[in-house]
């Protein structure tokens, strides 16, 4: 049911207040006053008090007269509405900044007011704005709506019409699903202007459209775009997680994006303590999204630098699919009810751009912090991704030196070494131009100088996790079962 069919059903059963979170309050607004026979009119703090259609002009004149071009206060306005006409639609924009500040007693007040009297007559007050957290004053009296992104008719319909009003032919289907996917994510205003600043002559520019849209995204709090160009063939070793991610890309209801969250312990380490419940409402959002959205994926846990983020970049890239990252840090706000709206704004652009197909890949150096309930949304599994076995090693190396052109020279002692500290060593031995052994002097590994840590990892993963490298349930080098079974050939130092 779009917005149009939930507005005229809330009127219907005389619904009196309605607060709608949209990416476009403008373009909502002129929606519902072509869509609705009934006066409508909206007022904004600057330009006051107006009609959006004949009906609502004369409204305007009944309640506000001579003085509507100067009720630019949100409480007054509302204090005034009490004199529209039955059956009006009063639109408030920007509202959810009015519900929370250093006035917003005066305009939660001024709106439980409405509340019976516009529910005894058919008027309606919508309140538009990004995102709501409603007052608990509120809570029982106003329905909430959220107006989704639009989809992929809608988006193609856009880009044909933005393609045509630049007197081009129209783009065949394959280019056309191309553009949509490009602009999936964004406002039908955004999708537009995107669409239109990437049309040249020969036709319109896709990956013009993409940079567009990086664009746009990063204007979201919270998110952005990785630009990784690394796919699985770059990352040595890791069969065993490269080989299930390629099944997941290539199955049945393939994913649309890949959602990375990058050290996810850190970032909700305040869930359990934050005064300000701002982590708190960040982990039940994210948790009410993954699971009103079917959405699912993986953890990925390991020693820093073994990998694990660029298996999340690169399963983005082996799929030819974007990599969103969110960064829940970056979606905290000092306002109030800031953090709030920027968490839900984020998440319902992931939702547009994945067009509700979200693998979600998260990292982590530890699961100390990960509450239980979140651990469950990740229903792939939790990933170990040990430092590399010698055969791993010998792949990674590979791979660097070719990059850097250091290959062919003798290799240090590279013992529980992890593929950044390989990498760390190739680009030493580049940029000093020196051997490579000269440059394993600079090198430290994880495994040595936090060597406790790294061991305390290994002891939580056994028979707990799932092995990134050679599959089925890891199993610990240093446990006593396994050296006895001889699994797995422990490298000098492992343990």
């Amino acid at each position: 049911m779009n917005l149009i069919d939930q507005l005229h059903a809330a009127r219907r059963v005389g619904v009196p207040i309605v607060a709608v979170s949209t990416a476009d309050a403008a373009a909502t607004a002129d929606l519902i006053a072509k869509s609705i026979d009934a006066p409508v009119i909206c007022w904004d703090i600057v330009r006051a008090v107006r009609s959006l259609n004949e009906k609502g002009r004369a409204a305007a004149e009944v309640a506000f007269g001579d003085e509507a071009s100067s009720v630019t206060g949100p409480a007054d306005m509302l204090e005034r509405s009490v004199r529209v006409p039955k059956e009006t639609i009063v639109l408030a924009l920007q509202a959810d900044r009015y519900l929370a500040g250093p006035s917003s007693e005066a305009v939660i007040q001024a709106v439980a007011n409405l509340r019976d009297l516009f529910k005894s007559d058919g008027r309606t007050l919508v309140l538009l704005g990004t995102s709501f957290t409603l007052p608990v004053e509120l809570t029982h009296d106003v329905l909430t709506i959220d107006e989704p992104l639009p989809e992929a008719d809608q988006l193609g319909e856009i880009v044909q019409a933005q393609v045509r009003a630049a007197q081009l032919p129209d783009l065949d289907p394959e280019v056309l699903d191309r553009a949509v996917a490009a602009v999936r994510g964004l406002s039908p205003f955004a999708a537009e202007q995107a669409v239109a600043l990437s049309l040249k002559k020969a036709g319109l520019d896709l990956d013009r459209l993409w940079l567009r849209k990086k664009s746009f995204i990063r204007q979201t709090a919270g998110l952005a775009i990785d630009e990784s160009q690394e796919d699985y063939d770059n990352i040595g070793g890791l069969d065993a997680v490269k080989e299930f991610g390629r099944r997941l890309l290539a199955g049945r209801d393939r994913p649309a994006a890949v959602i990375w969250v990058d050290e996810i312990e850190k970032q909700l380490a305040g869930a359990t303590g934050d005064l300000s419940g701002v982590a708190q409402d960040q982990l039940g959002v994210l948790l009410q999204h993954m699971q009103n959205n079917n959405s699912t994926g993986m953890i990925c846990v390991g020693p820093p630098g073994s990998a694990k983020s660029m298996f999340a970049r690169a399963t983005a890239r082996t799929g030819g699919i974007p990599c969103v990252q969110l960064d829940l840090g970056a979606a905290k706000g000092s306002l109030v009810s800031e953090s709030e709206t920027k968490i839900r704004n984020a998440l319902r652009v992931v939702k547009a751009i994945a067009a509700g197909r979200e693998l979600w890949i998260a990292t982590a150096n530890s699961l100390d912090r990960i509450p239980p309930e979140l651990r469950r949304r990740f229903c792939y599994g939790v990933y170990m991704f040990d430092t590399p076995s010698q055969e791993e090693r010998e792949a990674i190396w590979r791979i660097h030196e070719a990059k850097l052109g250091v290959s062919g020279q003798s290799r240090p002692e590279d013992s529980n070494w992890t593929g950044a500290e390989i990498r760390t060593c190739c680009t030493i031995a580049w940029r000093l131009d020196c051997s490579i052994k000269e440059a394993a002097k600079y090198v430290v590994p994880v495994a040595v100088s936090s060597a406790e840590q790294v061991a305390a990892l290994r002891k939580l993963a056994h028979r707990r996790f799932l092995d990134a490298s050679r599959g089925g349930v890891y199993l610990n080098p240093a446990a006593t079962d396994v050296q006895a079974a001889g699994t797995r050939t422990i490298n000098p130092g492992e343990n």
